[in-house]
């Protein structure tokens, strides 16, 4: 079942019931600067009225599991306002006002003596996950780690820390008032949301969400119907196709349709390349595209 709702920021993020996370079959976190700018901006100005409202569009969740609502639709955004919620946590730590900051960390993590859903509230793209849940803790300095463990995330800090600093260079003219101001308007913005139950459907709706619009390329919604084929070692497999293909996805898998069938308009690609997977058999189609990825990769 279907059912769209007004919702408040507030409302979303500070819930306790559940945790929200971004699936794999979802495009990496990909906003930056010029994305964050506009929304910055859109928040201040709405932040000098007390009747305007923000408005962010709509977000879709699956909420087949109570526990976890996966992410849909809607993880660019959500993911961009935790980030501007902890650096406005850290402004708040700055100036004094701990309440506030007490406030903000439980739109970022769920700590309760009683709830077991534990950690954070928003588990982001794996592109820049563990830097995020490392700044999102509380006594966070600030500091972008090198490593994590034995692992380097040198890719995912030169992802965030740009954002992150832009963002508190905007919040560093606010005092007090202006800063609880500018909360507000983050926390009284609202979305439409959709919370499909049935995880058949949760495909279904992504599809049709993005494929007549600009917002995916074809590599996320082929991706999008290779994940709904509900085969887990796919992932493994899709994300050493995307190393090889470098970084022209979509150029790639237009050769790869040429390779067999000979030309097509890049507007057709994404049905053609569906049904043929279909055709083939999703194993069949997987292990010829992954094949063809490592040619493309020597040949380029």
């Amino acid at each position: 079942m279907i059912r769209p709702e007004r919702k408040t920021i507030e409302n979303i993020m500070g819930s306790t019931e559940s945790k929200f996370s971004v699936p794999p079959y979802q495009r990496s976190f990909d906003w930056g600067k010029g994305e964050i700018q506009e929304l910055m901006d859109d928040l201040k100005d709405i932040m000098e009225s007390k009747d305007k409202k923000l408005f962010l569009g709509n977000l879709i969740f699956d909420i087949s599991d109570k526990k976890n609502y996966k992410i849909v639709d809607g993880q660019q955004r959500l993911t961009t306002l935790s980030l501007i919620i902890i650096a406005l946590r850290e402004h708040a730590k700055k100036i004094g006002e701990l309440t506030l900051a007490g406030e903000l960390q439980r739109h970022i993590t769920i700590n309760s003596a009683w709830d077991e859903n534990q950690g954070n509230r928003i588990s982001v793209s794996s592109n820049i996950r563990d830097v995020f849940e490392y700044i999102s803790l509380r006594d966070w300095d600030e500091k972008f780690p090198e490593k994590i463990g034995n692992r380097s995330v040198k890719r995912q800090v030169n992802k965030i820390k740009p954002m992150f600093i832009y963002i508190k260079e905007e919040l560093a003219q606010y005092k007090n008032k202006q800063l609880i101001s500018f909360t507000k308007a983050i926390m009284g913005s609202y979305v439409i949301v959709i919370e499909v139950e049935n995880t058949e459907e949760v495909f279904s709706i992504f599809e049709r969400t993005n494929a007549r619009g600009l917002d995916l390329k074809i590599g996320d919604l082929l991706k999008n119907y290779i994940f709904s084929q509900g085969v887990e070692q796919y992932e493994t497999k899709w994300e050493e196709i995307i190393s090889n293909a470098e970084t022209s996805l979509q150029r790639m898998l237009k050769y790869f349709w040429v390779s067999r069938k000979g030309y097509i308009q890049q507007s057709q690609l994404y049905r053609n390349l569906r049904t043929y997977a279909n055709t083939q058999g999703i194993n069949e189609f997987m292990k010829e595209l992954h094949s063809f990825s490592k040619f493309y990769k020597n040949v380029q």
